[in-house]
Parts: C-alpha cells; sequence; structure tokens
C-alpha cells in the first residue's frame, strides 16, 4: 500500500526541507531536486514523537507545531501497514481503506 501522506524531500542549494509530496512548489529560474524518503520505522516513529512532544513542554515548539509535525510523521511495517500516532490523544493509528483509524 501507498503511503498515505508520502513526504518528498526538497533540496534548494544548501537548504534541506522535507514537505508532504502533495505539496506544490514553483520555482523560477532554480534547480530543484525532489526525492521521495523512506519512511520511519515503528520504532523511529515513537521516538520522533518523543522528541516532539519534549520540544513542545520546553516551549520550544508551539502546541499547533507539534500537532502539524506529529501528522506528518509515519512508519511502514514489515508487512507494509502504515502507521502514525494520534497528536491529540498520543494513540497509534494505523492507515486503511477507510482512512486512519484507531489501532486495536
Amino acid at each position: 500500500m501507498a503511503s498515505p501522506w508520502p513526504l518528498t524531500s526538497l533540496l534548494l542549494g544548501s537548504n534541506h526541507v522535507i514537505l508532504p509530496a502533495w505539496s506544490y512548489t514553483k520555482a523560477v529560474g532554480v534547480k530543484i531536486a525532489m526525492r521521495s524518503i523512506a519512511p520511519l520505522s515503528l520504532t523511529q516513529l515513537y521516538e520522533r514523537y518523543v522528541q516532539l512532544g519534549a520540544q513542545l513542554q520546553r516551549g520550544e515548539i508551539s502546541h499547533d507545531q507539534f500537532v502539524a509535525q506529529a501528522h506528518q510523521l509515519q512508519a511502514q511495517d514489515a508487512t507494509g501497514g502504515w502507521w502514525t500516532i494520534d497528536p491529540l490523544t498520543g494513540s497509534y493509528m494505523t492507515y486503511t481503506a477507510q482512512g486512519w483509524v484507531n489501532a486495536t
């Protein structure tokens, strides 16, 4: 199953930005190299979520920034299933034909 929120790495000179693949980027006179990024492992998903939570607690990011960044985190398991963590509840979610649903 393809990623429900595929990420794209955008390289602009020495600047490196990660965007959802569905983002629209327009550049005039600038060469842009775009490539897909490998999904996180489940361990990396959890670790990154915890890091974001710590940044929120220290006041380094706002709640809105935490939610936006957490929504972009997703992992793929060995069977090809997609996972994320709901930033509002901390619960794991999986991607199914019905979209993101709470994991049981």
